[in-house]
């Protein structure tokens, strides 16, 4: 009997394990997604301010350094926000 009972063991905590990494896999993956369609979004952002300020007197590096600090400035908005969210999601839970 406890053969068997071993041998479900091994094999149930196998199983668990299977299907946890599956999970991590997935949820890796979702993040990943959600990552790159928030980077997408603020690369978009930028391009479009980084349009509007093109014109003859103003210099390419002007053009770039602003276009720079609306991407950190979208990006840090986006971290903020993240961190809002971690505090919300853990006083709920």
């Amino acid at each position: 009997m406890s053969i068997n009972a071993d041998s479900d063991d091994k094999r149930n905590a196998s199983q668990l394990k299977d299907n946890l990494g599956r999970e991590l896999v997935n949820i890796a993956s979702e993040d990943a997604i959600e990552s790159f369609k928030k980077a997408g979004k603020i690369a978009g952002e930028a391009l479009h301010y980084g349009k509007s300020l093109i014109k003859k007197e103003v210099t390419m590096l002007e053009v770039l350094d602003k276009v720079e600090d609306k991407i950190k400035e979208l990006c840090a908005r986006l971290i903020t926000a993240q961190k809002k969210m971690t505090r919300l999601f853990l006083v709920i839970n």
